[in-house]
């Protein structure tokens, strides 16, 4: 029997961050225009705003992020029940889905602004000049124990375009 075909890789990030940090801007502007209205008047109009928004998370953060599954989860935010609903009920899922949005795209803002913030630099010492490779991509990461902590840092770092070196990792430079 033939195998069957591997599934694709994971869509990574393919926008910079300022490009995924303005769109998200522009999407939570939007999203308060649906906010306060029946859901009946803007249901094509979240639909598209949601393809749009689902779009600009997996260009920025990775198909398999915890931002786009979280992105999904506020898309469910409310009840739900086999059969009909009220009115009611469906207005009030609108709301929490509205909500739900918003929180998910303050917090992705949020970490968006950690990354993309200007590093302040500990106070200088009077030892003189610290030569620096240019354009270096690589970054020394220190860790503890929690194995599983260290490598989603360690992820986290390459989706960002970095080298991060952890030390047990490195051959020893110890000699015979």
């Amino acid at each position: 029997m033939p195998r069957r075909p591997s599934p694709p890789p994971p869509k990574p990030p393919d926008w910079p961050p300022q490009r995924t940090y303005e769109a998200l801007k522009k999407q939570l502007a939007d999203l308060g225009q649906l906010r306060g209205k029946n859901y009946r008047e803007v249901e094509n109009q979240e639909q598209g705003w949601t393809n749009l928004t689902e779009n600009i998370f997996t260009h920025g953060f990775g198909e398999k992020s915890n931002n786009v599954s979280q992105f999904h989860h506020a898309r469910w935010a409310g009840e739900h029940y086999m059969g009909g609903m009220s009115e009611g009920l469906i207005q009030n899922n609108f709301e929490k889905r509205v909500e739900a949005l918003d929180a998910t795209i303050k917090s992705s803002l949020a970490e968006l602004e950690l990354i993309m913030g200007p590093m302040k630099p500990a106070p200088a010492e009077s030892r003189g000049p610290v030569a620096v490779a240019p354009d270096s991509r690589n970054v020394f990461l220190v860790h503890g124990h929690d194995k599983a902590v260290t490598e989603s840092a360690a992820r986290f770092l390459e989706k960002l375009d970095l080298h991060p070196i952890i030390l047990h990792e490195q051959p020893s430079m110890a000699g015979p």
